[in-house]
């Protein structure tokens, strides 16, 4: 049994209605002329919005429906990760995915937010990944 700790990059573009279920988002507020304007991410909100994103790929994701990846990500998620070979599209694509089926190679598996770059509606995380092998097909 080995343990591995790889680090990775990755780039989240946020749809309103996923950027809109992180807590303490802010509606838009109205700029001059009447017009409304985005809000922005905060810090925290790009930390959250990481930390649920990266939760769906760990060990204890304790995800078990369809429903409980909903409040993660939209109905529509299209996910480009080499992971999963082509990209996932629709989250009961991304559930059958993440959903467990045979022997795990990899057990103990947390992915955590390293460090993170953001703007109103797009994240760029580095993350780190650890896990322990099982010995099975490694």
């Amino acid at each position: 049994m080995h343990s591995f700790i790889p680090a990775f990059i990755a780039l989240l573009s946020l749809s309103p209605s996923l950027s809109s279920a992180a807590p303490g988002h802010r509606p838009p507020h109205h700029g001059g002329g009447g017009k409304k304007s985005p809000s922005c991410l905060t810090d925290a909100e790009a930390l959250d919005i990481s930390t649920r994103w990266l939760s769906i790929f760990s060990s204890n994701n304790n995800i078990t429906s369809i429903a409980q990846l909903g409040k993660i990500v939209a109905k529509n998620i299209t996910s480009a990760d080499d992971t999963f070979g082509p990209p996932t599209q629709g989250i009961d694509s991304l559930y059958a995915d993440i959903s467990p089926s045979g022997p795990n190679p990899v057990n103990n598996v947390l992915q955590t937010p390293l460090f993170l770059l953001h703007s109103c509606n797009q994240i760029g995380l580095r993350w780190q990944y650890t896990g322990t092998t099982t010995g099975y097909d490694s």
